[in-house]
């Protein structure tokens, strides 16, 4: 079974060049950590950067892998607008997003699809089904999931374009030693908090063959930009900040392994090294998607779903090609 769904604004993202080299975006959206997520999240207080700094132990040691990204509040999105001002807003497009997500989802009588669907409603929805997620991906935790993806895929990749790079390259910083292998997988995780800023994503189609489901569309992408002004808004840590900076400056095109680690550190701390870190995701307020996406699940006569490494990458947004590659074919036959 299959069905066509209408489609929104179309754009493209690619979070690997953001892991691998930075990132910088036009357009500025994001969620902070004032929203509330789940009920884990409001049980202990998570350390400021200032104490990070005076502590002999790495944030690491306090990174909270539990913590997901947090979903729209009353439908709402708070971003920075062109000023560089937080904005908190309820705009038509994202309401209409969610709307048709619910009627498309509410059509649909294939419970494997719907099965399916958990997965990309446990990244751009609501977080707090993670657990559906990790299930899928043969995993227990989050600390487990976003390693797999650094181990499977990260260092083989980044390895590819920087022949001099080394997973067990460290750098120090203030007296604390950062190794990538730590630090990687949590900025991972922090993208793919973002994501569940977006509140919905486009189904445009779905094909079932046996216990394979496969899955077409759209959906918004990580704001690249956040990340600059949450930086100048942390009045009382610019100098940790700018520490990193000068860092980053001095190895690039001398260091890689130090480049990408003090890359890595200022992603962290500009969400103060939280674990329900978020950038929030592209539109300025309005529902913005990337795509299209294609997507397979396998899930089984009893509802259980499995997700491979090249689907799960997709799935997150950090390297789809491959996905593409192998599931696009699906929606092409007959058509």
């Amino acid at each position: 079974m299959k069905k066509e769904i209408k489609r929104f604004l179309l754009g493209g993202t690619a979070l690997l060049s953001l892991l691998v080299a930075g990132c910088s975006k036009t357009k500025t959206d994001n969620e902070t950590s004032q929203v509330k997520t789940t009920k884990s999240s409001t049980k202990k207080k998570t350390p400021s950067i200032s104490e990070y700094k005076t502590d002999s132990k790495n944030p690491g040691a306090a990174f909270d892998w539990n913590l997901v990204g947090a979903g729209l509040k009353d439908y709402k999105r708070e971003f920075y607008d062109i000023e560089g001002k937080r904005v908190i807003k309820l705009t038509a497009s994202v309401l209409d997003a969610v709307g048709n997500l619910q009627k498309t989802k509410s059509e649909i009588t294939d419970s494997k699809v719907l099965a399916a669907l958990k997965l990309l409603d446990a990244v751009y929805v609501d977080q707090s089904n993670i657990g559906d997620l990790l299930q899928a991906a043969g995993v227990s935790n989050q600390k487990e999931l976003y390693e797999k993806i650094w181990n499977e895929y990260m260092i083989e990749d980044i390895t590819k374009n920087h022949p001099t790079f080394n997973n067990d390259a460290t750098a120090e910083l203030d007296g604390v030693t950062y190794p990538i292998k730590v630090y990687g997988p949590m900025k991972l995780k922090i993208y793919t908090n973002s994501l569940a800023q977006a509140g919905a994503y486009e189904l445009l189609n779905y094909k079932v063959e046996g216990d394979m489901v496969y899955l077409k569309y759209n959906a918004p992408s990580m704001e690249g930009d956040t990340q600059v002004h949450y930086s100048k808004e942390q009045k009382n840590n610019q100098a940790f900040l700018n520490e990193i900076k000068e860092e980053t400056e001095k190895s690039s095109g001398q260091d890689y392994n130090k480049n990408l680690i003090m890359r890595t550190i200022f992603t962290l701390a500009t969400v103060q090294f939280k674990g329900d870190g978020s950038f929030g995701v592209e539109g300025s307020g309005e529902f913005y998607v990337s795509g299209p996406y294609y997507l397979a699940v396998k899930v089984d006569e009893n509802g259980k779903t499995s997700i491979d490494l090249t689907n799960l990458l997709a799935l997150i947004q950090i390297h789809s090609k491959s996905a593409t590659e192998a599931n696009e074919v699906k929606f092409q036959k007959n058509q």
